[in-house]
């Protein structure tokens, strides 16, 4: 059955009088709308949304649904076969929801995209998340957009009135509609009256921003993981999600697939680990710099990481999960130095200590390229 619904999925028209394959529409989920009364809308019996959502727990992390979010139902008469299909926000791949006139369930499924790259350019004129969302309606761009920076600048300080921005980007489509934005892939952004270009490095199981001219190489630690999407800041006073009153946040989050790689920022040796109710599963460990390392709400803590225990600079240490006060998959990381809490963005390099290599090469590449132009 997974194999006929990939091919299916393949072949629907978005003519719907087309009478050689099954017809296709879009639809939008609309506030209040659930999985349950999206299956009823769409003539799913008792039985068969019962049968579905017996297993939610698979699925609705992941495939959340959000209102205006696009997804799409294909009807094939002749095979009388029905499918809701939702497209995966950050994965190449589909949820579908089928019935059949015996049977009902779900797959998901990879899809290839057909992608297109655009470049948009324009002025800051207030916040700069909200300029860039003047030019593109995207949120999750426009914050991506800040990610290639964030180590580095304070751009709320940093950010003068007018100042320029360009981002070139990726548009993924299927059978020629367009189905969502993919990654930033170069950035530029005046700063401190200075243009800084940021290029998206992709790497085999992530990628970083660089930069041809800023290498933060001095810093003392390496990224804890592949890909750096930081969705909290250092802050005295961030509104917890959770607790819905304003705490101090002393670490960066970044947000990954539950399963994600954590890595040791640098060599050094386990102090503590651990579970506790507000960072879930977590480890620490203190380097021989004097700083100590924190990473909280693991999914998993590898058996060899135990206190005393040395390990090496990029050391696979877990992955990521969401245990303890937790909304969403990330890593939570923090950094003491000498006994206080710091901002662990000022001691971060942009990348893991296993793109090292691969970036170093990219960058004179990109040196080559720019001193030819």
């Amino acid at each position: 059955m997974k194999v006929l619904l990939l091919l299916l999925l393949l072949s629907i028209s978005f003519d719907a009088s087309a009478t050689a394959g099954p017809s296709v529409q879009k639809f939008q989920v609309h506030k209040g709308d659930t999985i349950y009364s999206l299956l009823q809308r769409f003539y799913f019996n008792q039985s068969q949304i019962n049968q579905i959502l017996q297993s939610k727990k698979s699925f609705s992390k992941q495939y959340s649904l959000f209102p205006k979010q696009i997804f799409w139902v294909t009807v094939d008469d002749k095979k009388k076969l029905t499918r809701l299909i939702f497209f995966h926000p950050k994965k190449d791949e589909s949820l579908v929801f089928w019935r059949a006139p015996t049977d009902s369930g779900f797959t998901f499924e990879p899809l290839k995209f057909t992608i297109k790259i655009k470049t948009t350019r324009g002025f800051v004129k207030g916040s700069l998340v909200g300029s860039i969302q003047n030019k593109v309606p995207s949120l999750d761009l426009a914050y991506r957009f800040l990610d290639a920076y964030k180590l580095e600048y304070n751009l709320n300080k940093d950010i003068l009135r007018n100042s320029p921005f360009v981002m070139t980007y990726e548009e993924k489509y299927l059978m020629g509609q367009f189905i969502k934005y993919g990654e930033v892939l170069k950035t530029g952004l005046k700063l401190k009256g200075k243009t800084d270009t940021r290029y998206f490095i992709k790497t085999p199981r992530g990628g970083s921003f660089v930069s041809v001219k800023n290498r933060p190489d001095s810093r003392p630690l390496f990224a804890p993981v592949d890909y750096l999407r930081i969705t909290s800041d250092y802050q005295r006073r961030r509104f917890h999600p959770i607790k819905k009153r304003r705490i101090a946040h002393m670490g960066v989050d970044f947000e990954l697939p539950r399963g994600s790689n954590i890595y040791a920022s640098l060599a050094g040796e386990v102090l503590k680990r651990g579970k506790n109710r507000a960072a879930g599963r977590y480890v620490a460990i203190k380097h021989k710099n004097g700083l100590i390392t924190y990473y909280n709400h693991l999914s998993k803590l590898y058996e060899n990481i135990t206190p005393g225990t040395q390990v090496s600079t990029g050391q696979l240490i877990g992955a990521v999960g969401c245990s303890g006060y937790c909304t969403k998959p990330h890593l939570h990381f923090a950094v003491k130095k000498q006994g206080r809490f710091v901002n662990p963005a000022k001691l971060l390099r942009a990348y893991p200590f296993n793109q090292k290599k691969q970036l170093q090469q990219e960058i004179a590449t990109l040196k080559k390229k720019s001193s030819l132009l």
